[in-house]
């Protein structure tokens, strides 16, 4: 289930099947190499290195006791990014805020709000609460990840992830989940993905078409429950 921490005070992305960013709603440019945008300008997306946030991530008490609680004792920190959002008006301008799951199993992804995210006016991550339990039988494949509107709202209760700047929610992204496209604010967030160790190497070797780890971020690939523990 979806959980809320505060730090020291304290794509919605989402997955193309190669492991690349989704591009939608009139394509994607590149504004620097390590810079992208898609929806005419309204989703931006940096994965450019942040070394004093990969070393609090990598230390703080919280994230490696929630980390160890749910994948286990190996766990590795594969990576983040920084995603804005601004302008959205529709679903037609960001694909993530389709209810979905990232076809990808059991994976927690950590967003930090840089700027408070209002519940209404914040385009804020909206989670189906206990979906993390669900078993899918076909995942293999895009539109098979994606649900509608009404069977969402009618069958689960639905978190509204929003909050304070320095706070930030992490959750299972097996859990069906979407961005929110109303809002007048902009929403700039930080987003840190992290797999049990031995995930994506197995799918790897297996052949499995996973977005494991997702290709659309700045790599880390650092064992981080290890290095919590001050290994």
């Amino acid at each position: 289930a979806p959980f809320s921490f505060s730090s020291s005070h304290d794509d919605d992305d989402d997955d193309h099947p190669d492991g690349g960013e989704k591009q939608h709603g009139g394509g994607g440019r590149s504004l620097h190499p390590n810079v992208s945008s898609s929806s005419g300008g309204r989703v931006a997306t940096a994965r450019i290195p942040l070394p004093t946030l990969e070393a609090w991530l990598l230390r703080n008490d919280t994230v490696k006791e929630a980390l160890e609680t749910y994948l286990g004792s190996s766990v590795v920190f594969d990576g983040y990014k920084a995603t804005y959002l601004r302008g959205l008006e529709s679903a037609d301008d960001y694909i993530a805020s389709l209810w979905h799951h990232d076809r990808v199993g059991r994976r927690l992804k950590l967003f930090l709000f840089l700027h408070d995210v209002d519940c209404d006016a914040g385009h804020p991550t909206k989670i189906a609460k206990g979906t993390h339990r669900l078993t899918y039988f076909k995942a293999d494949t895009f539109p098979s990840s994606r649900f509608k509107d009404d069977f969402v709202s009618d069958t689960f209760d639905v978190h509204v992830a929003c909050g304070r700047r320095g706070g930030g929610f992490l959750f299972d992204t097996h859990t069906i989940h979407k961005g929110t496209p109303e809002g007048s604010d902009d929403r700039l967030t930080i987003i840190a993905e992290f797999h049990a160790k031995a995930k994506c190497p197995t799918a790897r070797v297996l052949g499995l078409q996973l977005p494991c780890p997702s290709g659309d971020q700045w790599p880390v690939l650092h064992p981080a429950t290890r290095f919590l523990r001050g290994a």
